[in-house]
């Protein structure tokens, strides 16, 4: 709501015709408006993000994995130790 809000203030005032309704505005306007440091902060946000999303799909997997194909059809006997040692 914010963001429509400010969105809308600038585009009144023209500084950003060319920003209204780009799916990438936000990222264009950081590139824009933000010194140097704080578009270096910015970025290593958004990859902070992508590696904690990324991070988070790899452990999915690895419990999936383990829990129901491993354990399932490998190793029906494999103790937790074990099933840690595998995921």
């Amino acid at each position: 709501m914010i963001s429509k809000f400010f969105e809308i203030v600038f585009y009144k005032n023209e500084h950003l015709p060319h920003l209204v309704g780009v799916k990438e505005g936000a990222y264009t306007a950081v590139l824009t408006f933000l010194r140097t440091g704080l578009k270096g902060l910015s970025v290593a946000a958004l990859n902070a993000s992508i590696v904690a999303s990324l991070a988070h799909k790899v452990n999915s997997i690895s419990t999936i994995y383990t829990l129901d194909v491993h354990k399932k059809y490998i190793q029906k006997d494999a103790t937790d130790r074990v099933q840690v040692n595998i995921g």
